[in-house]
């Protein structure tokens, strides 16, 4: 946003699956910052481990949020909102980073 140009917008749905790699962390790391997501009938976010907010951090959409993840973290110092006016639904898997 922000750059003028056209926008898409997805009814169906978007996913994000994070998997671990070689030297990767398998985490979702959200913030800080804002952001809004329009459009969309269903927002997932999938980690192989967890969904990590980090500072002041606010994650908006305007159609159903699925979360997919071993554990959701804050990073010390953190205020996090998440915030849908369709369903929230949280499922656990994975393994959480120690």
């Amino acid at each position: 946003s922000g750059n003028g140009g056209s926008s898409n917008n997805i009814a169906a749905g978007v996913r994000l699956n994070i998997t671990p790699y070689t030297g990767g962390t398998g985490q979702i790391l959200i913030g800080p910052g804002s952001v809004a997501i329009s459009g969309v009938a269903t927002l997932g976010l999938n980690a192989a481990r967890e969904l990590v907010v980090s500072g002041q951090t606010s994650l908006m959409a305007s159609g159903d949020i699925a979360v997919r993840a071993s554990a959701i973290q804050a990073t010390r110092g953190s205020a996090a909102t998440l915030g849908t006016s369709g369903q929230f639904s949280l499922d656990s898997s994975g393994t959480a980073a120690r």
